[in-house]
């Protein structure tokens, strides 16, 4: 499952442009591209376990509590990076 989400986040990142401008954007424009970022990526794993028919030996509070620390992890990473980017230009 973490090998399908890696391959999900990347799938998102490329198709969605979702790091387009991420020097431009204020903290909470940084969060609602955090929030669709990571919502999407969600609907992918569920929709991977749906058609694997894999979700009865997956728990869905885990699924869930994978995709809160997903958002916090993904947002805090960017958050982070667009400071040292900021400081190195």
């Amino acid at each position: 499952m973490a090998i399908i989400m890696e391959l999900a986040d990347l799938m998102v990142l490329l198709i969605f442009g979702t790091l387009k401008g991420v020097l431009k954007r204020g903290y909470y424009q940084e969060f609602v591209k955090t929030l669709k970022h990571g919502f999407i990526v969600g609907l992918l794993a569920v929709l991977y376990l749906f058609t694997v028919q894999k979700g009865d030996f997956f728990s869905r509070f885990i699924l869930f509590l994978t995709v809160g620390i997903y958002f916090k992890l993904l947002f805090c990473k960017w958050v982070v990076s667009d400071k040292l980017l900021q400081a190195v230009l």
